[in-house]
This record gives structure tokens, sequence and C-alpha cells, in this order.
């Protein structure tokens, strides 16, 4: 699969030399256009003074300017000297001089450099040819690979309505169950990954969902729920629906349950956002339920879809409106996507759109922008949708050039794209089109987490990485939906974890190791301190930092990972935390030996971020036995 989209890079590559080679071409054209102009000059200035020579041979004026050219410009053997051309006048026979012989080698090179200029038009059409069937080949090539590796949707969910059904009969509910999408096209190597996540978030539907049949008709709701699942591919990735018009989530359950776990204090609690209660639902042992079934209750299930999803590098979003439903989003990166995109620059960089996700391209006028308070909005097809510039919706930034980046908003003409997503829509000013171009969508590797915004990347023809836009969220921004500030400033940060959640340790002398895990366990909502030896460790520990967890890395200058963990195991204060081992060395010698001065866990580079945060809450839970 990594072949085939290395293909299409190639050929879009060859595509780029034969555009370039194309106008080199043409350049040649225009250059022997000139030449040809100017060899014509020379023949004319050369006609002009043998017209002045035989004016002054009959007594005419103009003999001095002959004189001086003959000067400048001797005749050549074959002309004057030569005693037959005595019996004739310069009428009747012409005579050279070496102007004349210039004049024409600079017309026989210029018919030259057009004849070659002709091969090379010739071979850049057979090139072009060349081309256009090396595309059809990779297209073809692109859908037998992906025949052998793709399979319906239908294989994921066939199973979901015989479960729904006896759900049904052992709950005494009436739910109905629809799919959409059901051929959509999926790696199978998903397929396992999605089960799991597919069937808690059926039954979370039926059971937190979905209301008793009395209930939903007192509320004026049919006695029937319905769950839907729903697939579809949008700008290189799979994007699955599951909804249901049940009762939906009250964020002020979910803020008492914080505050009653001790997650949170009430005052931390009241800051958190919707999307940040949201989240609390995927913690390990985090449920709204009060009781205790064999459906729910027991906090166990969102947190298990979620786990499953970062394997295959998957995301899970909640959407719910009280009264009205909830609808969990999946998305999944294509693991080999090729798909068009709309190149664009912003902020002095290209920016691949999707092309699916872009509903209309528009070049308006400075005077159709309205204001709302400070919020600019775009009269779009008889509604106003908000207009903010594309680099107020990224979070990343790139070194450019000492010029300030333009403002696409105070331009006479504004390139606007009118984007469509599961959130909305949203008008996004640019600075400039480039045009539209088939790219191949490569995810983020691993251990890298996916930036909010960026769907992946993709590989230009001149050898560029340029960033692909993950529409769904930036529409779905709460800096986009809710306020202003988008338009006047970055998007903020999500604050950082309460002051309740546990603070891990993480002790490595490799500085991009120590940030790349720091960033993972804070986007997991742990507190993080760094330490970049086993020296600096325990005097952190010895200062008083409170630690619930330390991830150590074994080989170490000063003091390696095996004395530090020797050092906090004999030490009375330290000996009840938990430590787990995260190291280059595979080897059961060094695994034995870690397992022997007591460590909890031993965790191999590179890591899977998946299994490490899944392991967390089992090493946090240990501690606190």
């Amino acid at each position: 699969m990594n072949l085939v989209g290395e293909l299409v890079i190639n050929r879009t590559n060859l595509e780029l030399q034969e555009s370039e080679l194309r106008g080199e071409v043409k350049r040649i054209r225009r250059s022997i256009v000139d030449l040809n102009q100017f060899g014509g000059q020379l023949r004319e200035e050369y006609d002009r003074l043998s017209f002045a020579e035989w004016r002054g041979v009959n007594g005419h004026s103009g003999l001095g300017k002959l004189a001086a050219a003959e000067t400048e410009f001797p005749m050549i053997a074959n002309g004057k000297s030569s005693p037959v051309h005595a019996h004739f006048d310069i009428l009747e026979m012409d005579r050279y001089t070496e102007f004349h012989s210039t004049a024409t080698e600079v017309i026989e090179t210029a018919q030259a450099i057009s004849q070659s200029a002709t091969k090379l038009d010739t071979l850049a059409i057979k090139f072009e040819r060349s081309t256009d069937q090396l595309r059809r080949i990779t297209e073809q090539l692109r859908s037998r690979v992906m025949q052998l590796r793709v399979v319906s949707f239908s294989r994921a969910v066939d199973h979901l309505p015989r479960a729904l059904r006896e759900m049904c009969l052992t709950y005494d509910k009436d739910v109905n169950l629809l799919l959409v999408g059901r051929d959509t096209k999926i790696d199978e190597s998903l397929l396992d990954a999605l089960r799991d996540p597919l069937i808690h978030l059926v039954r979370n539907a039926f059971d937190h969902g979905i209301e008793m049949p009395e209930v939903r008709k007192a509320s004026g709701k049919p006695a029937s729920g319905q769950i839907e699942i729903e697939a579809r591919h949008q700008g290189g990735q799979t994007i699955i629906t599951v909804a249901d018009d049940g009762k939906g989530i009250d964020p002020e359950m979910i803020r008492r349950k914080i505050v009653t776990k001790g997650l949170a204090t009430e005052e931390q609690a009241q800051e958190f956002s919707i999307a940040e209660l949201y989240d609390f639902l995927f913690w390990p042992g985090f449920s709204t339920t009060e009781g205790v079934s064999d459906l729910s209750g027991r906090g166990v299930g969102l947190d298990v879809v979620r786990t499953n999803l970062r394997t295959v590098r998957g995301s899970v979003k909640v959407d719910s409106r009280l009264g009205k439903g909830t609808s969990f989003i999946i998305k999944l990166p294509l693991l080999l996507s090729i798909t068009d995109a709309l190149m664009v620059k912003t902020d002095h960089n290209k920016i691949a759109v999707p092309l699916d996700a872009v509903e209309e391209i528009l070049h308006i006028k400075a005077s159709e922008v309205h204001i709302a308070g400070n919020q600019p909005m775009l009269w779009w097809r008889e509604e106003f949708i908000r207009l903010v510039r594309m680099q107020d919706l990224l979070e990343y930034s790139v070194v450019g050039p000492d010029a300030p980046s333009p403002d696409p908003l105070t331009q006479d003409e504004i390139p606007v794209l009118v984007l469509a997503s599961t959130e909305g829509m949203l008008a996004v000013a640019v600075e400039r089109l480039i045009g539209q171009q088939e790219i191949v969508v490569k995810p983020l590797p691993p251990p890298l987490s996916k930036p909010r915004g960026v769907l992946g990347t993709t590989i230009l023809g001149d050898g560029r990485v340029v960033n692909i836009l993950d529409v769904d969220d930036l529409v779905g921004q709460p800096g986009v939906n809710s306020s202003i500030g988008a338009v006047s400033g970055k998007v903020q940060e999500v604050p950082p974890s309460s002051s309740q959640s546990p603070q891990i340790l993480v002790v490595d002398d490799s500085y991009t190791i120590r940030q790349l895990l720091s960033l993972t366990l804070t986007r997991a909502r742990y507190r993080v301190i760094q330490a970049k030896d086993g020296v600096d460790a325990l005097e952190k520990l010895q200062n008083g930092l409170d630690c619930s967890l330390a991830i150590v890395d074994i080989e170490m200058p000063r003091m390696d990972g095996f004395e530090l963990l020797r050092s906090i195991r004999s030490t009375e204060r330290f000996a009840k935390i938990p430590v787990a081992m995260l190291t280059s060395r595979s080897g059961e010698k060094h695994r034995q030996m870690a397992m022997e001065l007591g460590a909890n866990q031993y965790f191999t580079k590179p890591y899977s971020e998946a299994q490490l945060l899944q392991a967390i809450p089992k090493l946090l839970h240990h501690s606190i036995i």
C-alpha cells in the first residue's frame, strides 16, 4: 500500500517536471521570435547600407556612410577582389561584407534553435502522453490493491441488529437500528478495532440514551426509539457516526459526578466547557449511572472505545442536545488515501484542503463583509455564516520569512472557502488560491499525536511536505462556534488539567522522548513533571514532589534507571510509588533485573501510546492500594 502511495508521489513529480519542461519550451520559442526579429533588423540594415553604396557610385550622397561600413565590415575574399566583378555594377551582382555574413549566421542559428525547440516540444508531448499513461496505470493499480485490502462496512455492523433485538426483548424497549453507508469501504485491518467500540456505543445509546416507551410518549416522542449508524468517507478519513434520538447528555450531571468522585473541586468543575465535560465520559471507571446493571454503571465501556480507536490512530467525539439525542463521531484515518485537494497559501505556507469538504469557492469584495459585534460575517445562500482567517484556526507555527503575513480580510478581493462539516458551515479567508491537486494522505506516525485541525501530511512533487486540514476539527473548535476570539487572535489551548488529577514523573535523558511522553500524558489529563536523569528525579522527590507514578528510562548519565529504582524502593517515603520502566533494552536480562528491583511494569521503545495509556490506570490503582 505504501508503495502505491510512493508511486503516486513520484508520478506527481514527473507531472511537475513535464509542466516545467513545457514552460521552458515556451520561453525558448519566445526567445527565438526575438532572435528572428533581431536577424531581420540586421538584414534590413545591410540592405540600407547596400543601397547607400549604389547611390554613392552614381554620385549621390551616402558614400561616406558606405566607406565607414566597409571600414568596420571589409569585403570578404570573393567580393571586389575578383576582377570579374569589375564588369558589373552593384545592381547587376551582389557584393557581400562580413556584416552580411554575421547577419546570415544569426538567422541560421535562430532557425537551428527553432528546430531544436520543435523537437523539444515533440518530446514534451510524448512526455505528457507517457505521464497520462502512467496516471491510468497507477489508478488501476491503486484500485486493485484497495480491492484486496478493503471490505464493506457491513461486516462490522451486520451482527448489531440481532444484538439490539435481544436487548429490546430483555429490557422491554422498542428501538430500531438504521444502518447507513453499509457499502462504504474500510480497511480490513480496522474491523477488529471497530467491533468492540460499536457494540459499546450501541449498548450505551440503548441504555443511557433511549428512554422507556412511556417516558418518550410523555415528552411527545414516538414510543419507538431509533439508533442510526452511518459510515462515509471525507477528506482522507472514514467517519462513523452513532446517533440516537434519546434524552441526550446532561452536562450538569457530569459536573456533579466529577465533584463527587473527587476529580475536581466544585469551583474547578464550573469552569469546564461542555467539550471538556464530555471528555470525562471516556475516563476509566467514570459512569453517570447511579446503579449497576448488566448494561451499565460499572464504568467500563466508553474508555474501551477510546482505547481501541487509539490503537488504529482513530478518535471519538461527542455531540449531544439535551432532550434531543446524542451522537458519537468516530474518525479513522485511511491507511492509503489518494484524494483531491485544493492548495491554498496562508501565513506564508501552503495548506491542502480536502476538496470534498469545500462547499464553494468565492472571491468577495471587502464591502461584502458584514460585522456582528467584532465577528466578520458573510451573507451566503440566504443566511449569515461566520468568516474567519485561516491562520487564526491553526495552532501551529512554521518558521517563515521575516515579513509579516498579509491579512486576507484587508485585501480588495478576498479568496474565501466555504467549508462544510458535521459541525456546520464556515467561511474561511485565505491569502491566495493555488489550484487543485491530487495528493496522498499520510497520517502522522506514532508516537506523534494528531494536532488539532491537521489531518495528516502530503508530499508534493517538488519534495515539500504540506499539512492537510481536518475540516471537522477546525469548524468544531469552541473558539469558532461560540465566540469571536478566533477572528482576533489564535485559538486558545484547552485549560490544564485540574490539580486533583494524578501527577506522573517522567525520567529520561532524551529531551525528545520527555516532550513526546509529556504531551501524550497531558492530553490524557495527567499532570506531568520531567526529570533529565536519576539524580534530578531523586532531588525532586526529596524536595517533596507529590508523585503518583514514575516512568523511568534505564540508560541515563549520573544515575541510571536501575539505581533510581533501587533508591526509590529503599526509601520508606517513596517505596509505594509505582515505577514503570520505559527503555530501548528489550532483552530478558534487563527486564528480569527491573522486576527484581521492584518495577511494576516494563515497556520498550518505540512504545505504543495506546498500551501505555491503558496500563497507567492500573498502575495508579496499585499506588492507591
